[in-house]
C-alpha cells in the first residue's frame, strides 16, 4: 500500500468484513515487532510486550524443532503445592523446556524456544515464532492439574489441521512417539493420544 493511504474496512452483502493492514502500520503505529525470513518468505509479528528469544545458532539447514514451554508471565497455569510451598506451571514447563532442548542441543538437532523466561507470549506469538522461524516441529509442554483425583496421568495432544508427513512424520505419529517415551520413562498412567484445534 503506497505512503499516505489509509486501509479501508471492505464489508460486500454477504461476506464477512475485512481489514487490510500494511506490516509497517502495524510495526510502527502499534509498537510491533516485524521479522520477515527472506528463504521461507514468511512474516511473522509480535506484540510489544513479547521478548523474541536470541537464536544464536548458525543455520545449517537442518530442520527445526521449537519447544514452547506453557504459559508464563502473568499466566501462571495450573497450581500445585508440595508442602506449604506453591507451585506455578509456567515454571515447571519453563524447566522442562530448558532441559529438554539442552537435551535436543546435545544431539547435534536445531532447537529454539518460544520463551526463554518468565515472559507471557501469547498463543498468536507463539505461532508466528515457530512459522517466523520455518519451524518443522513445535511441541508444547503443559501440566494440567485438577482437584479431583480423576482424571490423572499422562497425554499428548496433536493438531488435526496439520497432519500431514511434510517433514518425514505426521504429527499423529510424533505425539504417539512423544506419549509411549514418555509413559516408559516415566510411568505414569497412560491416557493415550488425543486430537484438539
Amino acid at each position: 500500500i503506497p505512503d499516505g493511504l489509509t486501509p479501508k474496512l471492505i464489508n460486500k452483502a454477504g461476506e464477512s468484513a475485512k481489514t487490510m493492514v500494511p506490516i509497517r502500520f502495524l510495526s510502527e503505529t502499534l509498537g510491533m515487532t516485524v521479522r520477515y525470513n527472506d528463504s521461507t518468505r514468511n512474516i511473522a509479528v509480535y506484540t510489544p510486550d513479547y521478548k523474541i528469544p536470541e537464536n544464536t545458532d548458525k543455520p545449517d539447514g537442518s530442520k527445526l524443532i521449537v519447544i514452547d514451554a506453557g504459559h508464563g508471565g502473568k499466566d501462571s497455569g495450573a497450581l500445585g503445592k508440595i508442602g506449604d510451598t506453591t507451585i506455578n506451571e509456567k515454571d515447571l514447563t519453563l524447566s522442562i523446556a530448558a532441559k529438554t532442548v539442552n537435551i535436543l542441543k546435545s544431539s547435534g538437532l536445531n532447537v529454539m524456544m518460544t520463551r526463554d523466561s518468565d515472559t507471557y507470549p501469547t498463543l498468536e506469538d507463539r505461532v508466528n515464532f515457530a512459522n517466523g522461524n520455518n519451524a518443522s516441529l513445535f511441541v508444547s509442554i503443559h501440566i494440567n492439574a485438577n482437584d479431583k483425583p480423576e482424571p490423572y496421568g499422562i497425554e499428548t495432544y496433536y493438531c488435526t489441521t496439520n497432519n500431514n508427513n511434510d517433514y518425514g512424520i505426521t504429527s499423529e505419529a510424533l505425539a504417539g512417539d512423544i506419549q509411549k517415551n514418555l509413559i516408559e520413562n516415566l510411568g505414569g498412567k497412560n491416557r493415550g493420544v488425543k486430537t484438539a484445534n
